[in-house]
């Protein structure tokens, strides 16, 4: 079984201030995986409201904007980078859990850093790549809205970003000493 993610149970055998700091980190971090996915939402209204402007427009009044195409491309990218940043500190991911519960405990937990770390490495190379291609594409201006086109690479650098830091999250907490493996080992040796 993971190691449950219950800020209440983690860091029992932690001394007060470090109980304090990790909870003022997971409680800043939770603050920052509900603004992605109240970014994400934005997003998606968004979207469909440019995407019904641009409906209207083309269909009714005969004129179709030119900033509309951009500005969903644009839009999509936060959406689903932001939501997946989300997913990650949610720990709502697509991902199997199969081997994880036919394993033992120490399997179970081992698997489960490496693969918070394969979460964290992969996200820093596509941080790292997204923050290259918006530098990159400052200068090209895109058509028919006026910020660059390396603006669309920026959602995703910052999504990847706190996918890093989520996942080093739960790479703490899976680390912190419970009580309840504590617990369990006076009880055994009381009997």
């Amino acid at each position: 079984m993971i190691p449950s993610s219950n800020p209440e149970s983690q860091h029992e055998g932690a001394s007060p201030a470090e109980q304090h700091s990790s909870n003022s980190v997971d409680l800043a971090l939770n603050k920052l995986a509900a603004w992605s996915m109240h970014l994400a939402v934005f997003a998606l209204v968004a979207i469909v409201g440019v995407q019904a402007w641009q409906v209207f427009a083309r269909y009714v009044l005969n004129d179709t904007p030119d900033w509309t195409e951009p500005a969903s491309s644009l839009l999509l990218v936060t959406l689903m980078s932001f939501s997946a940043a989300a997913g990650v500190q949610q720990q709502s991911h697509f991902r199997f859990d199969l081997l994880l519960q036919n394993c033992s405990a120490i399997w179970a937990l081992r698997l489960s850093l490496i693969v918070q770390l394969l979460v964290v490495a992969s996200s820093a190379v596509l941080a790292i790549a997204a923050f290259r291609l918006c530098l990159d594409g400052l200068a090209i201006k895109q058509a028919g809205v006026a910020w660059s086109q390396g603006m669309n690479y920026l959602p995703l650098a910052m999504a990847c970003i706190l996918m890093c830091l989520f996942s080093l999250q739960h790479f703490r907490k899976a680390l912190a000493p419970t009580k309840a493996p504590l617990e369990q080992t006076n009880t055994a040796a009381s009997s």
